[in-house]
């Protein structure tokens, strides 16, 4: 890791990932992953109704 590490920055992976909050990016992607299927269904149902 010495290629994208500095003495202040730690680089892409820290040592301590609790630190950086790494699950609440998963939760954030997935309630935006769990939102756009929604609008997916609801455009789905949209184009059934209209035939």
């Amino acid at each position: 890791m010495k290629i994208s590490t500095r003495e202040d920055f730690p680089g892409w992976i820290p040592g301590n990932l609790s630190k950086w909050h790494l699950d609440r990016f998963y939760f954030l992607l997935a309630g935006l992953i769990a939102a756009d299927f929604v609008v997916y269904l609801d455009f789905v149902v949209y184009l059934v109704c209209a035939k």
